[in-house]
């Protein structure tokens, strides 16, 4: 018995399920999953299990990234860039004795280097890497 070519989707076409499309779009605008759900018809009642669940939907996620991929692109915004923003934020608040605008910043960057999973052997770049190239172009 033969495979079945696996047929390949393009996301930047609505998906064929337009009540998917419909999540996406409402999840991409308000990055809620329970209101996205309510918002494109969905069971009031089961709205939070059910945006969840939609997440979780390989079409939904592939859609969602290029959805937001094309905001960043349109931007201009990179991880390097935001991280590079979020350096600099840091400092200004540490100069400015702004300790909750310091904390939040150190935050966001320990969020964004996985500086808070229980596994420290993750790949990529520390937050020590990350700030030493920030300095180091500043």
């Amino acid at each position: 018995m033969a495979k079945k070519a696996k047929k390949i989707v393009d996301y930047s076409k609505p998906l064929n399920n337009r009540q998917y499309e419909a999540y996406c779009q409402y999840y991409h605008a308000c990055k809620n999953a329970t209101q996205a759900a309510k918002d494109a018809k969905y069971s009031e009642k089961t709205a939070d299990v059910k945006g969840c669940q939609l997440l979780s939907i390989v079409k939904v996620k592939s859609r969602l990234d290029y959805l937001d991929k094309q905001i960043a692109d349109k931007c201009g915004i990179t991880a390097e860039s935001v991280v590079i923003d979020i350096v600099d934020t840091h400092r200004r608040a540490k100069d400015d004795d702004n300790y909750n605008a310091e904390l939040k910043a150190s935050d966001m960057l320990m969020k964004h280097t996985g500086g808070y999973k229980e596994d420290n052997e993750q790949k990529g770049l520390t937050l020590t890497d990350i700030v030493a190239i920030v300095a180091g172009q500043s």
